[in-house]
């Protein structure tokens, strides 16, 4: 798992530098072939999740068959649960989860 701890609030800004930043690290990690990532957003509002959804499908697009998803962090233990869920499914890569307690709410 990795977790970014913080990116500025509009958009744009943020993507420029999970692009400029995070991204690195990402895929130093992605390079040693894990089973299983989990990227984990800080809680941001639902303009980001457009960006975020490319990048984390574009992450496992490019490093299959290691499974990449993405987490944007919410409730502690929904983050928790979300994550030793992707732990045991093999079938679930390239997706955003969103744990926000905002049950029925889309991440799309």
């Amino acid at each position: 798992m990795i977790r970014i701890e913080a990116l500025p609030a509009a958009p744009l800004a943020a993507a420029a530098r999970f692009y400029a930043g995070e991204l690195a690290t990402i895929e130093g990690a992605l390079a040693a072939a894990p089973a299983s990532l989990a990227v984990v957003f800080p809680s941001l509002h639902q303009g980001h999740r457009g960006w975020i959804r490319e990048a984390i499908a574009a992450l496992a697009r490019a490093h299959a068959p290691v499974r990449v998803n993405g987490v944007v962090a919410g409730l502690a233990a929904t983050t928790t649960a979300i994550i030793a869920w992707l732990e045991t499914a093999p079938g679930i890569t390239g997706q955003l989860f969103v744990a926000d307690g905002q049950s029925g709410e889309s991440a799309s």
